[in-house]
Formats: structure tokens, sequence, C-alpha cells
């Protein structure tokens, strides 16, 4: 990553807009950042971590300090930032949140914060644009490769947190580097094969409960009769240490219980159903015979209560003719059917007499009214055609008016447009008064110039002239006229006559410059004369079209006739409403006429539909009384007949059962007595062989289902063996790689997980690449070394400690010395971004600012870390310092200058 641009405006002591081009302080590749204490040096480093993260340089920095107490309520506060990251351009841009006065000066309230970020294309053209916080941070840390705690530690050695990753706790260092050192591929790795070893136990597990679960469902069949023998099969199934062989004969033992008791049940049913057939047979053969003699009694009481009910005329009929008979009245009553439906409609038709008359009286009211309506209409139609005739010479005067009208208002718009133009006409004779003065000052300018370097060539000449006569010597040739004899040479010429030729050409590009000015105001003054003559030309126009009528005249005339036209507008709107009028009242009258015709026909029919309805009522009436009488009516007639034919078929079919079961009664010497008292003793007897034969039924189908399961389970038991030998066979390996990665197998003898092996193996390298530096720095005296201490228990994570040559031992970091901390956590960073960018495919750390601590170094180890910092920039890294140590201005070939000002401001000078 490579910071190329920085634009602070209303940020920490930067109230005004600063630009730091950090491109062209790459070509030297150290830079410094200078200025007094509190003059914004850091806010500089602040402004880029919160471009970037929204964070600032230091880990317990507020943001809250961020927007500059300078600025006012309503200017802005802004950090635009370009960087580069393997090519590709970005540009954020970030404003933060803060505090505003409301508009009515009543408390406060947050202005919210923006940003966006821009990656541009190779062509300069934008390729994405993103304004969400949350997309921008996304974008940002896949891009670099890290967070912002991370780029603190890594590109913005932060004053005051300069040394916290070298004075780490291990387990915390650990945390920090996890992300930086690429180890995420060992994490997921180990993640992956945990879960693995989790699931193969888990299947593992599972499939041991499966052979537990078909021991527990062969154990719902223990009872009292049987646990004695089951028990001890029941104890070997459930047994973990049992082999598989053993569970198998178990198994088969438990089958031959439940076989032993499936046989005795088998048994059982065969007896009990010997025993039940023959009684049953005889029971059926006596229950006929007392079911016919039933039968035969209470189809006799029957006929009896049918024969009762007849009427006695009916009593006397031959049982041949019961049907004939029979069917005559159900004929008789059909013919009633249509004399019912006449009763039945007596509310019908007297409805339908009284809308009849209804529809007769509403047409003769509908006829009268109408009458007396259409009396009145021809006189009003006669008085509206005399009123709208008024209408076209009411509109003859409109038309004229509205002509006088139009002519009269582009008129008085003509004055309108004078007065503009005579304005534009005074605006372009002040244009071309100012257009001659600029041109005549022009050539003042031009004659000034051509004087100016008229006296600088001459004063030239002069000085040559009085150069030549101080190089003569007497009795040597002049270089001019080779005399050597030199009678009268020019005078010297004093100190500060000197006319330089760089003087001369100055003069020279000065006239050159008024003379191409003046050919610019000459094309303005010829253009301000042109549109001066067009601006005359167009008010002398105006004038000749307005006439000699004033704007007041015009406008008094315009008015009254406005007011013309509104009247006849008026009454011609009458006219209309009484041409509507009387076109409705032509239709009404129209109208009327039919519709009065048609009431007559509609009455005339009216009165014929009442009259027929009349007439077919008494009809039908007399019809009614002829075929049934006057004294009863045509429904209650046909129920007696139906019923009285329904009595009838009743008695017949009586008699005709009656008849068939004297036929078809079996033959028997028993009595109706014997018989009766036989077929009570068979029914008990029968019925408790049966029930004993059932029991023995349901005591068989529970044996049988019970054998038929205990053999499912017994496949079954043996099924999941076979397949749990398979699965300890597939997931053996699975479970032991997984206790070896996470350090939970006695066969990882360094208790490490994989990923902390991985991440110590990695920070090995860090360490090494570090103590490069570190012996640079240090003279060659200190070294970093990883410490063995924590690398045996997996929560130590990575321990450092520093080797010191002189005396042989290594030491914690805390027993450093200040300046010894300083270089040995500069150290410790670059060694980590040497790693970061070579081993886990980092972005390539072009950039590295260092916050402050050069002044705890003496003046052999602060020459040590410049010499180190100055191989650094051969490398390609820019490396900005901030500090106040004097002796660094002479070593940094440029610098940033933050320089306050009077007001508590600060500005940016680049370049001192």
């Amino acid at each position: 990553m490579r910071v190329e641009r920085l634009e602070l405006t209303g940020i920490g002591p930067f109230r005004e807009t600063q630009v730091i081009d950090f491109s062209t302080l790459s070509q030297s590749g150290l830079f410094l950042i200078d200025g007094p204490t509190g003059a914004g040096k850091t806010t500089i480093i602040d402004a880029i971590v919160f471009a970037l993260f929204s964070g600032l340089s230091g880990e317990n920095s507020s943001k809250e300090r961020i927007r500059s107490d300078h600025s006012l309520p309503a200017e802005k506060s802004e950090v635009i930032l370009d960087f580069s990251v393997h090519g590709r351009r970005h540009r954020i841009t970030r404003t933060p949140g803060y505090q505003v006065a409301k508009p009515d000066g009543d408390g406060f309230t947050t202005k919210a914060a923006k940003q966006s970020l821009i990656e541009f294309s190779p062509d300069g053209s934008v390729k994405t644009t993103l304004t969400a916080a949350a997309e921008i941070g996304s974008h940002v840390s896949q891009l670099l490769n890290m967070q912002a705690a991370q780029f603190r530690q890594l590109v913005v050695l932060a004053q005051g947190e300069f040394a916290a990753l070298l004075r780490m706790k291990p387990k915390d260092r650990l945390d920090a580097l996890r992300g930086l050192l690429g180890t995420q591929f060992f994490r997921d790795l180990q993640t992956r094969i945990q879960e693995q070893g989790q699931a193969s136990r888990q299947i593992l597990t599972e499939s041991r409960k499966q052979l537990e679960s078909i021991a527990n469902r062969a154990a719902t069949f223990r009872t009292a009769d049987n646990c004695e023998q089951l028990d001890p099969l029941l104890d070997i199934l459930l047994a973990e240490d049992t082999s598989a062989q053993e569970c198998q004969d178990a198994f088969e033992s438990i089958i031959q219980v439940f076989e032993e008791t499936f046989n005795i049940a088998k048994t059982s049913h065969i007896n009990a159903q010997s025993e039940f057939e023959p009684k049953k047979a005889e029971f059926e053969a006596i229950a006929e015979l007392q079911q016919s003699i039933d039968e035969l009694v209470e189809a006799k009481l029957e006929l009896a209560e049918a024969e009762r009910q007849l009427d006695p005329i009916d009593k006397e009929i031959n049982g041949k003719d019961l049907a004939k008979v029979a069917q005559s009245l159900t004929l008789e009553a059909g013919a009633l059917d249509s004399f019912i439906q006449w009763e039945n409609s007596h509310e019908e038709r007297e409805k339908q007499e009284a809308e009849l008359l209804a529809d007769f009286e509403r047409v003769d009211g509908e006829y009268t009214t109408l009458m007396k309506v259409l009396e009145s209409l021809p006189e009003r139609v006669k008085a509206l055609r005399i009123q709208v005739s008024e209408g076209p010479r009411l509109e003859g005067q409109l038309e004229s008016a509205k002509k006088a009208h139009d002519s009269m208002s582009e008129l008085l718009s003509n004055f309108d447009e004078l007065a503009q133009a005579q304005t534009e006409l005074n605006i372009n004779s002040d244009n071309l008064r100012i257009a001659q003065s600029n041109y005549a000052s022009g050539e003042l300018r031009i004659e000034q110039s051509r004087t100016k370097l008229s006296t600088l060539i001459a004063h030239q000449l002069e000085q040559r002239v009085a150069v030549l006569a101080e190089s003569l010597t007497s009795g040597e040739p002049c270089v001019v006229c080779g005399s050597t004899e030199h009678p009268k040479p020019a005078a010297t010429l004093h100190s500060g006559e000197v006319v330089t030729e760089a003087e001369v050409t100055a003069a020279e590009q000065e006239l050159n410059k008024h003379v191409k000015d003046l050919e610019g105001l000459k094309e303005k003054l010829d253009a301000a004369k042109i549109e001066h003559k067009a601006a005359e030309l167009k008010v002398a126009s105006l004038q000749g079209v307005v006439g000699k009528k004033s704007a007041v005249e015009l406008a008094e005339e315009l008015a009254a006739t406005s007011e013309e036209i509104d009247a006849l507008t008026v009454q011609l709107e009458e006219l209309r409403e009484r041409a509507t009028e009387l076109i409705r009242y032509e239709g009404e009258l129209n109208e009327g006429e039919l519709t009065l015709a048609q009431l007559r026909e509609a009455q005339r029919e009216a009165q014929s539909k009442l009259d027929l309805h009349r007439k077919e009522e008494e009809s039908a009436r007399k019809a009614r009384d002829k075929a049934v009488g006057p004294d009863t009516t045509a429904t209650r007639l046909r129920d007696s007949l139906i019923s009285r034919a329904n009595r009838l078929n009743q008695y017949a079919e009586r008699l005709k059962i009656v008849s068939d079961l004297e036929k078809n009664a079996p033959s028997t010497n028993l009595s109706p007595e014997d018989i009766e008292t036989q077929y009570r003793d068979l029914q008990d007897l029968v019925n408790q062989l049966e029930l004993g034969v059932s029991n023995a039924a349901n005591v068989l189908a529970v044996a049988s289902s019970q054998l038929n399961t205990i053999r499912e389970l017994s496949s079954d038991f043996s099924n999941q063996l076979r397949t749990n030998e398979k699965l300890h066979k597939n997931h053996e390996a699975r479970i032991r790689v997984a206790g070896l990665v996470t350090a939970q197998s006695p066969q990882n003898v360094k208790k490490l997980p994989l990923e902390s092996y991985a991440l110590q193996l990695r920070f090995q390298h860090v360490l090494e690449a570090a103590s490069h530096h570190l012996a640079k720095m240090s003279g060659g005296r200190l070294s970093f070394v990883l410490d063995e201490g924590s690398q045996s228990n997996a929560l130590a994570g990575l321990g450092i400690e520093v080797l010191d040559s002189w005396t042989g031992e290594a030491r914690p970091p805390q027993t450093l010395s200040g300046g010894e901390t300083f270089y040995a956590s500069l150290a410790l960073a670059l060694g980590l971004a040497d790693v970061v960018q070579a081993e886990t495919g980092g972005v390539s750390l072009e950039t590295l600012f260092v916050d402050e601590g050069f002044g705890s170094l003496d003046q052999e180890s602060l020459q040590l870390v410049l010499d180190q910092l100055d191989q650094l920039k051969s490398g390609g890294r820019v490396i900005g310092v901030i500090s106040h140590v004097s002796e660094m201005k002479d070593r940094f070939p440029e610098r940033i200058f933050v320089q306050p000002q009077s007001d508590g401001t600060s500005v940016v000078l680049q370049g001192i």
C-alpha cells in the first residue's frame, strides 16, 4: 500500500484546506513531519487512519477530536485520501459526525457522518463507487488484509502505543497477529478436522444408541411370566463389553422363549375351536326353527292390525280384488290435482287481480297528469324562441370588440419593449466608454514598455563599452579597432548600474504581452461599437411603431374595451342558457305528446287484462264446485281417497306375507315350547365357547406378533452390529487426527493445537526478520528469540525474549531501556511487515509512519536507526517520521512543516 495524497479541511487545527502530496515525498524515500508541539503533526496520521477505518491512529483516541474546533457551524470537515494497492488507485472521502446548533438556537443536533470510496480503472475512469460505511469498511479490510488495530501496528506506529506489540502478553499477541500472519487456513483446517472428529464420535455414539434402542425395545416384551428367562439375556445385550457373537446368541435364546409361548397359545386356540364348532352348528339349526315361529306370529299380529284399520265397507272385499279397488281409488284421487292446484293458488290469484287493478289505476293517473303538464309548454317555447333570436347580433358585437382589444394590447406591449431597448442602449453606451478607456490604457502601457526597453538597451550598450574600456591595456591592441593607443577610454560604471540580459528579455516579454493584450482590447472595443449601434437602431424602430399616443391613453381605451367584452360575454352566456332551455322544452313537448299516446294505449290494455282475469276466475270456480262439491275441498277429498287405498294395499301385503310363511315353515316334531327351551340352553353354551375361542385367538395373535417382532429386532440388531463395525473402521482415523490437531491426544507431545503450532512457526520467521533489523539498530548487540517456556502451553500464544550478546542471556522486553524499547519495537514492526508481505500474500507495505520516540535514543543509537531507515528506503519503502530531534532535520531531504498561526489554527508547508 502506498499513500499518495491527503487533503484536510476543518480537521483538528487545520481549519482551511491543506493538501499534502506524498507522491513527491516518495521520491527520496524519507521525509520528516516537523513542527512545534501541539501544532497538529499527529493529526496528519490521524486523518489517514480516519479515512481508511473511520478511527484514529491512537487506539484510545476519540473520534470527537477529528473535527476542528476552529470551524464555524456552516463550515465543513472533510478528509480526502488517495492511495494505491498493487496499482489499484482509490480515493476515500470521509466527513465526521459532529454537533451543530439547531436553526432555532434551542440546543444542538448531530450532523451525520458521510463517506464514499472510489476505485479507478487503469485508464482513470471510475470502476467502483461505495457510499455505505459497512461496505467501505469491508472493502478496505479485504484490500489491505488488515483491520484498524493491525494497521496501527504495521503502518502507523502511534505515539504512546509504539511498544504495545512488543510488550503484549503472549496470548494477547496471538489474538492480535492471528489475522495478519495468515493462519486462517490452519485455523479453518483445524476447525474442519475437529468438526469431522466430533461428527465421527457422534456417529459412533448414535450407532451404539441404535443397539441400545433395539435391546430396550426387546425389553418391553418382558412380563412376570418370562422375566426370569429374559432378564439375563437382556443384560447381555445392554452390556457395553459384550461381543457381537454373545449378542447374537442372546437374541437366539430370546427368540426360543417367545417361540415356546407361541406354540402353547396355538395349541390352546385349536382345542377351543374343536369344542366350539359342533355346538355352534346345533345352535344354528334350532335358531332357524325359532326364527320361523317368531316371524309367523309377528306377521299374523300385523295382519290383524291392518284388518282393524279398514273401513267397514272394505272389509267385505274379496282378497283377490283388494289391489284393483286400491288402484281405482288412487286414479280417482289423481284426477283432483288440477282443482287442488287452483285452490292452493287462491292468494296468488287475488294478488294478481290487485296488481292488474293497480296497473290500470297507475296508467290512468299518469295519463291525467301528463295532460295537465302539456297544456303550458307551447307558450313557454314561443317566448324562448324570441329571446334566442338576439344571439347573432350580440356575437358580432363581441367579435369586433375582441379585435379592437387585441390591436391595442399589441401596441401597448411595444412600450415595454421600447423601455427595455432604451435600458440596453444605456448599458451598451457605458460598455463602449469602458472599452474605449481600456483601449487607451493599453496603448499607454505599450508606449511605456517601449520606452523602458529602449532605455535598458541603451544602458546595456553603455555598459558593454565601459567593460571594454576597463579591459584596455596601454601598448596592447584594442579588440574592436586594433589600435595600441587608447587616448580617451569610456568611464567605468558604478556598481548597481549593470543591466543584465535577463532584464532586457523581461522587458521585451512585457512589451509583447501588452501588444497582445491590446489586440484583445481592440476586439472588445469593436464588439462594443457593434452592440451600441444595434441598440440605437432598435430604439429608433420601436419609437416609429408606437406613434403619437401615450401608453396611458392606450391603457384607458384597452380597459374600456375589456369592460364591453365582459358585458357582451355575460349576455351571450345567458342567451346560451335560454337556448339550452328551449331545446329541453321542445324535446319535452315532443316526447310528452308521444308518451300521451302510449299511455292511452296502455290504459286500454290494462282494462282488458283485468276483465279477462275476472272472467277466468268465475269459470274455474264453477268447474271445481261441480267436481268436488260446495261443502269440502279438493285437497281433503284427495287425501281421504289415498288413505283408503293405502289401507287396502297394506292389508293385501300382510295377507300375502302370512300365506307365504305358512307355506315355507320347516317341518319338525318338536313343539314350539320345546324349541324355545332348547334355543335358550344352546345359546348360553355357544356364547361361552365362542368367548373362549376369542380369548385363545387374542393370546395367539399377541404371541405371534411378539415372536415376529423379536425376530425382526434380532435381524435389526445383527445388521446394526455389522454397521457399527464398518463405522468404527471408517471413523477411527478421523477421531485420532482430530485429537492430534486439537491437542487432546497424548500423542501430541507439545500440547499445541494446529493453528497455534502454525502461528508460532510463522512468528518465528517474524522474529528472525525483526532480529535482522534489531541487530543493525543495536550495533549487533540485541536479537529476538521465541520464548520456549510458552511453547508448551496452548493458551500462552507467542512469547518474546530479547537476547543480549554482551551477557549471553535472554530477558523479557519489559527490562529494556527507553531507547532499546523504541528501536526494538520498530524492528519488530518492520519484521512483521516483511513476513506479512513475503509469506502470507499480504499487501506490500510501501509507506510507514513513525510518530515520535527518537528522542529516547543516544547519538550512536540514533545514527544506527537512521542508517537502517536509509537502507529500508532503497527497498522501495517510504518512511515518514514525526520527531522534535533537531539532528534528524539534517538527515531528511524532504520535510512537511506544520506551522501554527496566530489564531490557533495551523497550515502545512511542504518541501521546507
